[in-house]
């Protein structure tokens, strides 16, 4: 059997290995940022301005209206303690 699998099963055979082409980019990216640290810094500027947060958040279609009564009551807390504080 295994004989049979290794003749005809070649094309669902999955190997994990990288790319060679991949693993050669990656090396000479991490190549260059060694050796080039002005090129470390983050390309994207924050996304709330100092001393703020920013709370995202990602619903689905499926959700119950039990689960938004939840998500509301959490939310309405949160936003209850900010006015507080």
């Amino acid at each position: 059997m295994i004989e049979t699998l290794g003749e005809t099963a070649g094309s669902h055979v999955v190997g994990t290995g990288l790319v060679p082409a991949s693993v050669a980019a990656a090396r000479a990216a991490m190549d260059i940022l060694l050796h080039q640290p002005e090129l470390r810094r983050c390309r994207r500027p924050p996304s709330a301005p100092d001393g703020r947060s920013c709370l995202r958040l990602t619903a689905r279609a499926n959700l119950s209206s039990d689960d938004l009564a939840v998500i509301r009551h959490a939310l309405t807390a949160v936003a209850e303690v900010k006015v507080r504080a």
